[in-house]
């Protein structure tokens, strides 16, 4: 029996609807995850390079300077890095893994001391290039002057 105002096909259409969206909702899907993406993995990327040069002290030649670079990455890996002056040529590759620091940074160090055998005023910086583009440091000068005696 019905209450009053209540039809027959009006309580068929709620009992259809409900039913219709419930089994959308609850329904599972073969072989799905419920449409959830799986999360993507980021691409290894090399985000940032700085690089710094100490020129000798002294006059004298030969004499030693000193380069160091940190390549800043999004998460840690391998890769390789060479080493650009700016009036042209290239030394490298090197090889680097970055890794994650306390700070939670993932970054590659390097230091390497120069010979330096003849004055030189010249300017150098990192150069990493992959699949994923270039990233490039600031040019750090080296200096040096051989006095003659």
């Amino acid at each position: 029996m019905l209450k009053k105002g209540i039809t027959m096909a009006g309580l068929l259409a709620v009992v259809t609807v409900t039913t219709a969206s419930a089994g959308t909702i609850l329904a599972p899907q073969k072989g799905g995850n419920g449409g959830i993406l799986p999360p993507q993995e980021k691409q290894f990327q090399v985000v940032e390079a700085q690089l710094a040069i100490k020129s000798p002290t002294s006059y004298s030649c030969p004499s030693s300077a000193k380069i160091s670079g940190w390549i800043m990455t999004n998460k840690p890996g391998a890769f390789q890095y060479m080493i650009a002056k700016k009036a042209g040529g290239v030394i490298g590759p090197f090889n680097a893994v970055s890794k994650k620091r306390p700070n939670g940074l993932h970054m590659a160090t390097f230091s390497r001391k120069l010979q330096v055998h003849k004055p030189i005023e010249a300017e150098y910086r990192i150069l990493v290039t992959n699949k994923y583009g270039q990233t490039l440091s600031n040019w750090a000068p080296l200096n040096a002057y051989c006095a003659k005696f």
